[in-house]
């Protein structure tokens, strides 16, 4: 009767190596395959939540997307739709329309998300009293106004510089040289005006550095459809002191055009 015998050192070295190859192999493919399917179903919920507020919104005019994001009163999902990493959905409305981004999924070369996410830290500033915007900024900013607002957002969220604008998106549209996503709010004005409370989002060479040209404007973020326009022969538009109205009027008058 032959007696069994056991794995040699040797022979169980090679079985551990081989196990560790596929792990090498198999385990990032796998989490790539998770990562993967997670964003789809979070770029599902998004577009869930934008139909059902399309929808809504033709039966009262007063709804916002903060309201289906969150669900209110359960009227709008049986259960709320939840980004499977652990990612939070904000967005702003304009009208019927509704920009929506995902906390854990947003892309840095992405300039709608980085146009969205600029939009939404400003804006988050208008529907505050004094005494909630001095809360919500650790008293860094005492009231809405832009200058401070923009000085406490560059320090506290941009690590001191704006966001790039992405460079492929430049490219594609033939605009040379880097610009800086940065946002604005028509907000106590000087001189008797009556400020919109209105952001605008917009692009120049200024990366927060300095302060030449501010509130010089190469490129321009429509919110309410989420693309970025152009002037002509590099033409430039002066945001300050403008509501959006006001700027979007600027850019018809003077042809500027969606980037592709």
């Amino acid at each position: 009767m032959r007696k069994k015998r056991g794995f040699t050192l040797i022979e169980l070295i090679i079985v551990i190596a081989i196990l560790a190859i596929l792990a090498a192999i198999l385990i990032p493919n796998a989490i790539g395959y998770i990562s993967t399917s997670q964003k789809t179903v979070c770029d599902n919920n998004i577009h869930q939540i934008i139909r059902a507020y399309k929808t809504q919104r033709a039966l009262d005019e007063t709804l916002t997307i903060k309201d289906v994001i969150g669900n209110k009163d359960g009227k709008y999902f049986t259960a709320a739709p939840a980004c499977p990493a652990g990612g939070s959905y904000i967005g702003y409305s304009i009208a019927d329309n509704a920009i929506i981004m995902c906390t854990y999924h947003k892309d840095p070369n992405s300039s709608l998300d980085v146009a969205s996410e600029a939009y939404l830290n400003m804006y988050q500033f208008t529907g505050m009293t004094n005494a909630e915007i001095a809360a919500a900024t650790g008293n860094a900013v005492k009231y809405l106004n832009n200058d401070t607002l923009r000085s406490y957002l560059i320090g506290s969220v941009y690590d001191g510089k704006w966001p790039a604008f992405p460079s492929s998106m430049l490219e594609q549209n033939g605009i040379s040289g880097n610009y800086y996503i940065q946002p604005y709010i028509d907000a106590n004005g000087a001189g008797g005006r009556n400020p919109s409370k209105n952001v605008t989002v917009y692009a120049n060479t200024n990366d927060g550095s300095s302060t030449s040209d501010l509130w010089r404007a190469n490129l321009i973020f429509n919110p309410e459809n989420g693309k970025w326009y152009h002037g002509n022969n590099g033409s430039v538009i002066r945001v300050m002191n403008k509501s959006w109205e006001d700027i979007k009027q600027e850019m018809d008058e003077n042809g500027w055009q969606p980037l592709s």
